[in-house]
């Protein structure tokens, strides 16, 4: 019988993995902006699928009372065809200012990681079974 063989070097890397996971998304302030494509899909419970032309966009404050967002993570779902090995999905990520594009993938570390969400269209959170709690801003007192 032969003893079960270990990947130590793997299981290490599926560690770091689901820690930098965490850290770029659990831990982090900020919001969730979606065009309405998006927006269509994400609030239909059971709609796993958004459309072609649906825009998510995620931003990354570097505490909970920054002014402004130091970084933006977005997703644009492209054509059928465009990147099969993620439904379709391009991912980029945006420096705070929205000058530049700092990173622009069809595969790479922000496919790997939403692959684990592929049943939600590699979208990291199931929007239709959250509950939201809406900030209006306060009326303008000159108006």
């Amino acid at each position: 019988m032969t003893p079960d063989v270990v990947d130590v070097k793997k299981q290490n890397e599926e560690k770091r993995q689901d820690e930098r996971t965490k850290k770029v998304h659990e831990l982090v302030f900020g919001a969730v902006y979606m065009n309405d494509l998006a927006q269509g899909a994400a609030f239909q419970a059971g709609t796993f699928s958004y459309p072609e032309g649906a825009v998510i966009v995620r931003e990354r404050l570097k505490a909970a009372d920054s002014p402004a967002a130091e970084l933006l993570a977005v997703m644009i779902k492209r054509e059928k065809g465009f990147n099969r090995a993620a439904n379709d999905w391009e991912f980029l990520l945006v420096n705070g200012e929205v000058t530049k594009i700092k990173k622009r993938q069809k595969t790479g570390d922000c496919q790997r990681c939403h692959a684990s969400r592929r049943p939600n269209d590699f979208v990291m959170s199931d929007y239709a079974n959250q509950s939201f709690q809406i900030e209006l801003p306060a009326a303008d007192p000159l108006k």
